[in-house]
């Protein structure tokens, strides 16, 4: 009896961790989408930052 529980906490345990790890991501996805619209629409552009985040990305690049 013993070892059926703990195979059957191992098992719901192999089913449950891919489940919140998806769901982790799946949040992260949501938040993202969500920021890009709210700065799509509303944010302010910073000619500044983008042209650092260009440089950034040259030189990352180059290394």
């Amino acid at each position: 009896m013993a070892q059926t529980v703990g195979g059957i906490r191992g098992w719901l345990a192999s089913l449950g961790r891919p489940a919140i790890s998806i769901t982790e991501q799946l949040g992260g996805l949501v938040e993202l989408f969500g920021l890009t619209l709210i700065y799509t629409f509303r944010g302010k552009r910073e000619k500044h930052a983008v042209l650092k985040q260009m440089y950034y990305i040259g030189n990352k690049s180059m290394l």
